[in-house]
């Protein structure tokens, strides 16, 4: 019984959607205008939708004109940009290797000298050290060594 109940309400249904097509063919006749068959309407929904789509190309043809000139042009300018950084650190960092050599070299050559002057220090100050106790009051001592150059 369940499938004679289903089967006479999609008849109510398609006599509904009948009624509604003959109500608006009549509206139409009433106005003056023709009737319209389904494809007809389809192709009028399709003509109402052209010019939407029309701009919706426009924006998209505008937005990748954009994306090609401004953000590769842009990409481009970043990545010189990046190049240029690098070779200016690769240049401080020469000239930083540079300068520790020639500091290094003038070590090199100043180092007998300075060497030789500490030891020189060495042996005069063992011999000519000095020591002496001056008294500042009665129960402090000042100790103090003086070398004799």
């Amino acid at each position: 019984m369940r499938g004679g109940s289903a089967s006479a309400e999609l008849a109510g249904l398609i006599s509904g959607i009948d009624e509604s097509w003959k109500f608006l063919q009549r509206q139409r006749r009433a106005a003056g205008q023709a009737p319209k068959l389904p494809i007809q309407a389809a192709a009028a929904y399709l003509a109402a939708l052209r010019v939407p789509f029309i701009l919706l190309c426009i924006f998209g043809v505008a937005l990748g004109a954009y994306y090609f000139l401004h953000v590769s042009g842009a990409r481009d300018y970043l990545t010189a940009r990046n190049f240029r950084l690098l070779a200016k650190l690769g240049e401080q960092i020469d000239n930083t290797i540079e300068n520790d050599r020639n500091v290094l070299i003038r070590l090199r050559k100043v180092l007998p000298i300075i060497i030789e002057g500490e030891e020189r220090k060495r042996a005069t100050s063992r011999t000519s050290c000095r020591f002496s106790v001056h008294p500042t009051s009665s129960t402090q001592t000042n100790i103090s060594s003086r070398r004799i150059t």
